[in-house]
Order: structure tokens, then C-alpha cells, then sequence
């Protein structure tokens, strides 16, 4: 299976909004197919003591925040189902690039005119999708990372600056 993410580009610094968006989408791909990279169901079932969180139940919520980025621009994301690690991993991935592509197609106007539904009482817009749920998906890859690390399987080595894997 072929993931989305390997590795990104590092653009020239646009003063276009959509690329600086789409770009951080990428990231938080980039960030979270490396965190998961090499993810068994094993570990993936740690259960960190004194009720946090468990890495597969961190990345059903990722993956609904992922989801919840491509509704918010409009974007086709994947309608399969995401049984199992690897079909997670995938959707989770295929959300937030769909997203990304749906944002550098869009234009600043398109871009202001956002709007954010979570519920009846959580609306807002593109400022509340950028601190709400794309930023919380980024404290959750570390999180991802932290507890692989707990349960004695780190992620493997990442050029984060320049978006690439790294050799060990």
C-alpha cells in the first residue's frame, strides 16, 4: 500500500494564504505518516497508564479531526471504510491531502468565507479550523510519538525541518 507523505517539498515563502494553509495541512500529513510509520497492532493497543489516551483510540479521534479539516474546504475525502491500522493510517492521510488540495484551489475569498460547523453551538471559521482542529491534530502526533515511545517503540528517525525520512 501506497501511503500519502513520504516526504514533502519545502516551498518558497508564499504570501498566499492557500499555500501557507495547504502547506501546514501537508505538515501535520507529513508529521503524522512518520509518527505512525512502522506502527504494529501491538503497540498500536498500548494502553498508557492512568487513562489517557491509547495510540488507537488517539488515531480514530486523528482521523476525525483529519475528517473534520476536509469537510470544513469542501474536500472529497476517503469514503472507505478505515477498519483495521493500516486503512486508519490511509484515511487519516487521504483526508488531510484531498484537504490540502482543496485549499490551494481555493482563492482568498473562498478561502475567508470558511465556515466551520462542529455542532449546533461550535461554528466558526477558517482562524477556528486553523487553532481548533488542525492544530490539535498536530498535539496529537506528538502525543503519537510520546506514547510509541512509552511502549518502547519510537518512530523512526525524521528530517522534520526538511520533510524527509531519515536514515538511522
Amino acid at each position: 500500500m501506497t501511503l500519502p507523505y513520504d516526504s514533502i517539498s519545502i516551498p518558497a515563502p508564499s504570501p498566499e494564504g492557500n499555500a501557507l494553509l495547504a502547506h501546514l495541512i501537508d505538515g501535520a500529513g507529513f508529521r503524522f505518516r512518520r509518527a505512525t510509520e512502522g506502527l504494529t497492532d501491538n503497540v498500536a493497543a498500548f494502553e498508557p497508564p492512568n487513562g489517557a489516551m491509547g495510540l488507537q483510540a488517539l488515531m480514530h479521534h486523528m482521523r476525525d479531526l483529519a475528517a473534520v479539516v476536509g469537510g470544513a474546504v469542501d474536500s472529497a475525502g476517503p469514503n472507505h471504510d478505515a477498519s483495521g491500522l493500516d486503512a486508519l493510517r490511509l484515511a487519516t492521510l487521504e483526508h488531510l491531502e484531498a484537504a490540502s488540495a482543496a485549499v490551494r484551489s481555493k482563492s482568498a475569498d473562498e478561502l475567508r468565507a470558511i465556515e466551520l460547523r462542529l455542532s449546533d453551538e461550535l461554528n466558526g471559521n477558517l482562524m477556528n479550523l486553523v487553532h481548533g482542529p488542525l492544530s490539535d491534530f498536530l498535539t496529537h502526533v506528538g502525543q503519537v510519538n510520546f506514547v510509541r515511545r512509552l511502549a518502547g517503540n519510537p518512530a523512526p528517525p525524521t528530517d522534520h525541518f526538511n520533510g524527509k525520512p531519515r536514515s538511522q
